[in-house]
């Protein structure tokens, strides 16, 4: 699969041979929002043809995604929220929560919002390293 989509290394299949989800190269599992039956209609024999819904159903499911964990930023404590959405979406989404943020601190205090803004991003930081390595940090 990597040498057709650059972030697919396999995609799962369920016992009725219908492709249910995508895993990266980090073994990360990205359920589709609906299954793919390579075997159904003008799929069946044409790999070329649902590879082509692959990908269709891979930009949906990311889209979606993106807007749901967009939408649970505010409302998730951050560690469970990284935990809870796939990374390349987690890390698009804090992106623009992050750009959104040092926008609005620039625009009502200037430079002193944005070292206001660094001690909380510090946190968020240590936050992620205690997830990592298991264990709270002295």
């Amino acid at each position: 699969m990597s040498k057709c989509f650059e972030g697919i290394v396999a995609l799962e299949f369920d016992t009725t041979l219908k492709i249910r989800s995508m895993y990266s190269a980090e073994k990360e599992n990205v359920k589709f929002l609906e299954p793919i039956d390579p075997n159904e209609g003008n799929r069946k024999g044409n790999v070329e043809v649902w590879l082509k819904d692959v990908e269709a159903e891979m930009r949906k499911c990311l889209i979606k995604y993106m807007y749901d964990a967009y939408d649970c930023y505010p409302k998730t404590p951050r560690t469970q929220w990284i935990l809870d959405w796939p990374g390349q979406v987690v890390l698009a989404a804090s992106s623009v929560y992050w750009a959104s943020d040092c926008e609005k601190l620039m625009a009502s205090k200037g430079t002193r919002g944005l070292k206001e803004y660094i001690k909380k991003l510090n946190l968020q930081l240590k936050d992620i390293v205690k997830l990592v390595r298991g264990k709270t940090l002295a």
